[in-house]
């Protein structure tokens, strides 16, 4: 069976001389090319990949970054190939360190044939190893962590204004945070590009949701602009729901059905934050995770562009705490060491 390879370069011509080279050997082919991070991370998601090569200059989120975060949700196999791949350089220890299993120095694209049984060679051996995802450096105990973290899930939900709320709130929320998922209400075809820029700005992986995905430690999943995204368990685990149905106070997606499915599947172990918008979609739903047991925070007036959203909550008698945004990403992983 042949070895699947996916190859991370910004430049397409470089990808195409090391899909020739990796082409060549009769035990392994290139699965895919993908030009900047974003790109890898969907098509890490979507189909089987062995090994992938990535290089370290990549646009909006460099190599060694994109490794960081893809060791600690999705570990696999990593082969770098740079021309700042020099032997015993801090690239390579630091890449080393991330949890790739070979750095190989990219001559120039003329001499690139040079390096072709080095290629292949480190390609064979990176995936003859078990991969062991990276734990993440925390005051508690690391082995367990993570663990406990799977037990929680945290939902946010956002209208007018949240783009600079979720910007600043996330941006400060480490990666030993539960999983995150959030619902900003936002047209079809922005909700990517925001993920995307996200992604680049915050410690935490940050993506688009798509159907069916495990929600995991230190990743945020943003809804779909025009689909409605709710939280399902199976196996003790988060998993996301991607539907197409009809919008839900005029909202799709709506943050009332995220939060309703996050009270449902997570009970006490959820913890719901209704941020800046207009309106009342939430109120009800984060009523619903305080009833199942779970705690709440709304951002209070003072930090918000617009307060409906969480007046409306307020008002429910759903929300424990009215917080400014700052002091939000704090309580938040209070809460959760709370209940460990």
């Amino acid at each position: 069976m042949s070895i699947k390879v996916l190859v991370i370069d910004s430049s397409e011509v470089c990808c195409h001389a090391l899909s020739h080279i990796i082409n060549q050997q009769t035990d392994m082919q290139v699965i895919s090319v993908a030009h900047d991070a974003t790109a890898a991370r969907k098509l890490i998601k979507s189909i089987d990949i062995d090994v992938l090569t990535l290089a370290v200059n990549l646009p909006k989120m460099n190599g060694l970054k994109f490794l960081e975060k893809l060791m600690k949700v999705h570990p696999m196999p990593v082969v770098l190939i740079s021309t700042l791949a020099v032997n015993g350089s801090a690239i390579c220890s630091q890449a080393f360190k991330l949890g790739a299993r070979a750095c190989i120095l990219k001559p120039k694209l003329d001499k690139i044939a040079i390096i072709a049984n080095e290629i292949s060679d480190k390609i064979r051996l990176a995936v003859q190893e078990p991969v062991l995802q990276k734990t993440v450096s925390v005051s508690k105990n690391n082995d367990t962590t993570s663990i406990k973290n799977e037990r929680f899930i945290i939902a946010i939900g956002a209208s007018t204004g949240g783009t600079q709320a979720l910007t600043s709130l996330l941006s400060t929320i480490p990666v030993t945070s539960p999983g995150i998922v959030i619902t900003q209400h936002m047209p079809q075809g922005f909700t990517d590009t925001f993920a995307s820029r996200l992604d680049s700005q915050c410690q935490l992986m940050v993506c688009e949701a798509t159907h069916d995905e495990m929600i995991n430690v230190g990743c945020a999943y943003i809804a779909p602009g025009n689909k409605h995204m709710q939280v399902t368990k199976k196996r003790g685990r988060y998993y996301t729901v991607i539907s197409d149905s009809e919008p839900v106070n005029l909202h799709k997606p709506s943050i009332d059905l995220l939060f309703e499915s996050v009270a449902n599947n997570a009970g006490r172990y959820a913890v719901g934050v209704i941020l800046t918008g207009m309106g009342k979609d939430g109120a009800s739903g984060l009523l619903k995770i305080q009833n199942n047991g779970g705690k709440t925070i709304a951002q209070d007036e003072d930090s918000s562009v617009v307060y409906g959203m969480a007046k409306q909550a307020v008002s429910l008698g759903g929300v424990n705490q009215e917080l400014s945004l700052e002091n939000i990403s704090a309580e938040i992983m209070h809460l959760v060491d709370d209940k460990m």
